[in-house]
């Protein structure tokens, strides 16, 4: 396992969270979706209102970093949703994100009300959220040109 460091993204580093996922969405899905699906997804990323949501702290990010190298982002929108999750290829299969994963989880945690988290999982993404325990709710679906599989993660509480 790499040393990294996690911690919460501040303005400055927002830019460079979206352009890591940007980098890495391209080079390992963009090539499974049309080209549409590159074009949504960029136009997602650097929206005015994927900004706004991140002002107003309805979109958390967080960023795991190698010294002062950003190597993941990974991120929640509306309190139980995570809406990015980009590792660099250098340091898949490492613990990365997983490590982010139990970050923004005992976050998510600290909130009573909820009790499922969701993602609209990629097809290339799909074992990770499986492997750590979410649910398929739906088939595989396409929307503007953007592949995904709906799935949930139950939040037991003791």
């Amino acid at each position: 396992m790499s040393d990294f460091t996690i911690k919460r993204i501040d303005y400055d580093n927002f830019l460079p969270s979206l352009k890591l996922a940007e980098d890495v969405f391209m080079e390992f899905e963009a090539k499974e979706y049309p080209k549409e699906g590159t074009e949504s997804f960029r136009a997602f990323l650097y929206c005015e209102e994927t900004e706004k949501r991140f002002l107003c702290k309805n979109l958390i990010v967080w960023g795991a970093f190698d010294g002062n190298r950003q190597i993941a982002t990974f991120a929640i929108r509306d309190e139980n949703h995570i809406s990015l999750a980009f590792v660099d290829k250098d340091y898949h299969r490492k613990g990365v994100a997983t490590s982010l994963w139990k970050e923004a989880l005992s976050h998510i945690m600290q909130n009573e009300r909820v009790n499922e988290i969701t993602v609209n999982s990629s097809p290339y993404g799909f074992p990770f959220y499986k492997k750590i325990g979410f649910k398929e709710t739906a088939e595989e679906q396409l929307s503007d040109g953007i592949r995904y599989i709906p799935i949930k993660y139950i939040i037991e509480r003791q």
